[in-house]
């Protein structure tokens, strides 16, 4: 199969030829690179032709990744005229070895796309980029294995994906938000095609460093749901009358986020129907709402068990500080209508 790797890239000459040079050692250089130098005010594109990448400046156009990938199509369309399917990468992401052939075998056995393992990297120090692992890593390692094991569609993550190209130029016009990656979820899923999950592909992704990279990424995230829900309505509402629970499950992963609120929304819930016993609808709630806390009582647990090691101990130490999660997505909430940045530099 003929493949190549995009790298969408933002203001990112500051790391991004240690990426690529570690993108060509795991290649070997058997697939060809691009990279979007999209409205770079510092030396992306030098960084990048300075390891062989193909480079593809743009300077207009509608902002967002989703939107640099579409205007790179148009722009490439000669070079990517024999290409079969795409490998997007982060500018800060690093694919293990092996990780680009098991994407490959996906693909050929007709999956339309496919979706890596995208392993975490967090900063110990930190509680927002520990959570953001944690969560991340744990929604990947339960529950799109358990997608996996149906044979359901799982979430596209923007980083670690592949996809085939005739998918990708259908879909990537429609992309208008700042999450293209769930746009191309919802795109990809419509076409009633499937999106493999390969967990033998792991892609390892940095986390953000400081709380202000954590709130700011949350509230991109926020302000992209909204979007994606206004301008994708149609395509959700299908997906949910005749999806089926393969859909269902799809659509609870992308939009019943974030799993804080609606932890806390569950806990306020029952509490106010503690209050209404012993009426029996009352009753009826408090089991239900005390079941599905169980639940969740066992999805954590199980997720913490099977953590990577070195976790666990910085997990427990910051066990009590967990509370303040909540606080920090009321003021990503709060500063998702005042984001104007729809593309953020990675690690910000």
């Amino acid at each position: 199969m003929n493949l190549a790797v995009l790298v969408p890239a933002r203001h990112e000459g500051s790391f991004l030829r240690e990426s690529l040079e570690h993108l060509g050692r795991v290649t070997r250089g058997s697939i060809p690179i691009y990279v979007i130098a999209d409205r770079c005010d510092d030396d992306t594109a030098a960084q990048a032709r300075r390891v062989g990448a193909h480079v593809y400046e743009r300077t207009d156009g509608p902002p967002g990744k989703g939107a640099a990938i579409a205007w790179f199509l148009e722009a490439a369309a000669a070079d990517l005229a024999d290409v079969e399917a795409l490998i997007i990468l982060d500018a800060d992401s690093r694919p293990r070895p092996g990780a680009v052939e098991a994407l490959e075998r996906a693909l050929a056995s007709r999956a339309a796309a496919a979706q890596g393992f995208v392993q975490p990297v967090p900063e110990f120090s930190s509680l927002p980029s520990l959570w953001a692992a944690y969560s991340e890593w744990i929604s990947q390692r339960l529950g799109d294995r358990f997608r996996k094991a149906m044979k359901w569609c799982v979430p596209l993550r923007g980083t670690g994906m592949a996809i085939r190209m005739e998918v990708l130029r259908e879909a990537a016009p429609r992309l208008r938000t700042s999450v293209e990656d769930l746009e191309l979820t919802l795109l990809v899923a419509r076409r009633g095609v499937s999106i493999e999950f390969v967990p033998e592909a792991v892609v390892e992704d940095p986390k953000p460093l400081r709380t202000r990279g954590f709130v700011r990424q949350r509230a991109r995230w926020l302000q992209g749901l909204r979007e994606a829900l206004w301008r994708h309505a149609g395509t959700v509402v299908r997906l949910v009358l005749t999806g089926g629970p393969g859909a269902w499950a799809l659509l609870a992963a992308l939009f019943l986020k974030p799993k804080a609120f609606w932890l806390a929304a569950k806990v306020a819930t029952m509490a106010a129907a503690w209050t209404f016993l012993p009426h029996p609808a009352a009753k009826v709630a408090v089991v239900l709402i005390g079941c599905l806390l169980l639940a969740d009582a066992l999805y954590y647990g199980a997720g913490f068990a099977l953590a990577p090691r070195s976790w666990r101990g910085p997990l427990l130490k910051k066990l009590p500080a967990l509370a303040l999660i909540p606080f920090l997505w009321i003021w990503s909430f709060l500063w998702s209508f005042l984001q104007g940045d729809v593309w953020l530099r990675a690690r910000d």
